[in-house]
């Protein structure tokens, strides 16, 4: 029922029934084939007081992410209003980290995140996801230090022109403190031994500074129309 309620203070109402009709975007991660991770902030965050201990795989493969050591364990925060006062992993750009300790295969890949380390521009190769050991290729998403631009090379994941941000074809954040859906398909395929979140491979200093809310990873190289699928799920 809708009521209307006018400046002079009359007011009346009206009952009306609308059929929605899903379009052709209207698909779930998991009506896609070849789907090899799946994390959501609102779905199966298994916490130790307020800080993650594990994070379930919605993926049907059950590769979930852990973080054993307390001090190591990003927070979890249950609601945040920029969406929807849904909750997000928080990283403190410090030491947090999330581990997956089985190997993968990277084609495609999608997470809703923010930068919350204050300023215009990332300090450092500041990382979201990568092989937990640095090799070539290996880098699946991070920070270029001094832009406000996500890292495309040679030697990552991603090589130029391969960033969206939401859904446009750009690989520059600004401003980096909004959440923005990330995704981006590959050149090629990438295997890794096993994952770590929040953190570029193993160098210390460049630790995640900001939440996650979602992480979806593919197996394979999605086309244009299953990206934004994806994006606009």
């Amino acid at each position: 029922k809708l009521v209307a309620l006018s400046t002079k203070g009359c007011r009346d109402s009206i009952e009306h029934f609308l059929k929605i009709q899903p379009n052709n975007f209207c698909t779930k991660p998991t009506d896609i084939s070849d789907l090899a991770l799946w994390f959501k902030a609102d779905s199966g965050v298994i916490v130790q007081g307020d800080t993650v201990e594990q994070w379930k795989d919605l993926s049907g493969q059950d590769k979930d992410l852990y973080q054993n050591t307390i001090d190591n364990q990003p927070l979890f925060v249950d609601s945040i209003a920029d969406l929807n006062y849904l909750p997000v992993v928080r990283f403190d750009g410090s030491n947090d980290v999330l581990l997956l300790d089985s190997a993968i295969t990277v084609g495609s890949v999608f997470v809703v995140l923010n930068w919350g380390g204050g300023g215009v521009n990332f300090p450092q190769y500041n990382g979201v996801l990568s092989q937990q050991l640095y090799a070539p290729g290996k880098v699946i998403l991070l920070a270029n230090p001094g832009t406000s631009d996500l890292y495309a090379a040679s030697t990552s994941f991603f090589k130029s022109n391969e960033h969206y941000v939401n859904a446009i074809n750009t690989k520059n954040l600004n401003p980096i403190e909004k959440y923005k859906i990330i995704s981006g398909v590959g050149s090629q395929t990438e295997s890794l031994n096993d994952f770590i979140v929040g953190r570029e491979t193993n160098t210390m200093s460049r630790h995640w500074n900001g939440d996650i809310a979602e992480i979806i990873v593919y197996s394979s190289l999605l086309t244009d129309f299953e990206r934004e699928q994806v994006v606009q799920y």
